[in-house]
């Protein structure tokens, strides 16, 4: 009866501890769960203030970048001192004359950016070239078909406030004054207006494809055309 007894104890002290364990295993996952929580919510909440701290940076940068794009436009409408000479009879030295068109022809093939090539046609009494007929455009188009591959800028420029997307015009220079585009030959799904696309370049997309217009960034750079009308 004595032994029968001690087992007894013994088998209740073995069920008691067994108990306590489970009831602090039990603890143990509950205060596991409750860290993993905390942990999970300081997390979150540091993403949130990294999310505000970089938008709040690209809208800083936005508001920049537009400050910069609105400088350059209006430095680039102001432009250089226009050299106009309108008893100009003949093309001057380096110019090519097409008859048909009545007007001169510089094709420079220095890469620089859209406003360094306006100031520099301007400072020639020049214009960037304008292209106001289907004429003129197969007269370039063969000219730089002769070259290969390249690219061009163009005289056009997207003026802001004209309607949703603004409107491209031909930029002044020399006698040449701003006008509105009439004739136009854009590859497919051009203008893009994408973005700062405001400058006009000429150029083609595959081997033996035309050569069509484009807007691209202004601070690209490029070999550009003077023209002088006649």
């Amino acid at each position: 009866m004595v032994f029968t007894t001690m087992m007894f104890l013994r088998l209740c002290l073995t069920i008691s501890i067994l108990s306590i364990n489970g009831a602090l295993s039990q603890t143990c996952k509950k205060d596991d769960i409750n860290q993993l929580s905390d942990d999970f919510s300081r997390r979150i909440n540091k993403v949130k203030s990294d999310i505000t701290d970089l938008t709040s940076k690209i809208s800083d940068l936005d508001t920049r970048l537009n400050e910069r794009i609105t400088a350059l436009l209006n430095h680039i409408r102001k432009g250089a001192p226009e050299i106009c000479d309108e008893s100009l009879t003949e093309c001057p030295e380096g110019f090519i004359y097409q008859r048909s068109l009545r007007s001169c022809y510089l094709f420079v093939k220095e890469k620089v950016t859209w406003e360094e090539a306006k100031s520099s046609c301007s400072s020639k009494g020049a214009h960037m070239i304008a292209i106001e007929s289907e004429k003129e455009q197969k007269f370039l188009e063969r000219k730089l078909k002769a070259m290969g591959k390249v690219w061009f800028w163009l005289g056009g420029i997207r003026l802001e406030g004209s309607g949703p997307k603004g409107s491209h015009v031909w930029s002044e220079g020399g006698c040449f004054k701003s006008k509105p585009l009439e004739y136009t030959n854009w590859f497919h799904e051009e203008p893009s207006y994408f973005g700062v696309e405001y400058c006009m370049e000429i150029s083609q997309r595959s081997n033996d494809g035309p050569y069509q217009w484009n807007d691209v960034v202004c601070c690209n750079k490029m070999y550009y055309i003077c023209e002088i009308n006649l």
